[in-house]
């Protein structure tokens, strides 16, 4: 007989519990426990010798964790191991080949941001370009001409259709945000124009 939706929950509820209460008893914190006990799901013991020659280490392993399939993961995470990622990589080539509507890896649901009136959203617009520039100067003008061919010549002929959809649906995101801009500027352009009289 199998347990009605109100047992469920409960059952839920309790494990949470008894994780936090472990995570205390032992000594780490709880988020550690919970990853240390999806990797004793995904990897049974014969599984970390082969984990052990990829030379994957424990970071790499647990953003991987978000990719379902054992194939699919294993292959991203050579791939990483052979193209010597930084670990930022790694994490933004998941959220972008593995998309989720749950923040970073195994994180909390985003949430849409709200309107809290025109001075806020002055502010944290200002402080988010200034994000994306930092990025742009920080990260992205730094790549060199020759990594970018290599992008295309390194990844496997089997998943370039993955590649050609990552490229494409940056490029989207990047003219969305293009329009906006537009579109903002022109609302910025008239109160400047207001301000100055």
């Amino acid at each position: 007989m199998r347990p009605h939706a109100g047992q469920a929950s409960r059952r839920v509820a309790a494990g949470t519990q008894w994780s936090g209460q472990l995570a205390e008893a032992l000594g780490p914190s709880k988020e550690l426990l919970e990853k240390s006990l999806r990797f004793s799901e995904l990897y049974p013991r014969e599984d970390v010798r082969t984990l052990q020659r990829m030379r994957v280490n424990w970071t790499r392993l647990y953003f991987s964790f978000a990719v379902s399939d054992a194939d699919d993961r294993h292959a991203l995470l050579r791939q990483a191991v052979e193209g010597n990622w930084t670990d930022q990589q790694l994490r933004f080539t998941i959220q972008q080949r593995f998309p989720s509507k749950r923040r970073g890896v195994g994180g909390r649901p985003r949430r849409e941001p709200t309107s809290h009136g025109p001075e806020v959203a002055l502010r944290e617009l200002g402080r988010r370009c200034q994000s994306l520039t930092g990025y742009y100067r920080a990260a992205w003008s730094k790549v060199k001409k020759k990594e970018w061919a290599q992008l295309v010549q390194k990844w496997p002929a089997a998943e370039k259709g993955k590649l050609h959809d990552l490229l494409s649906d940056t490029d989207t995101a990047v003219e969305a945000v293009a329009e906006v801009c537009a579109q903002i500027r022109h609302v910025l352009a008239r109160l400047l124009q207001e301000t100055a009289q």
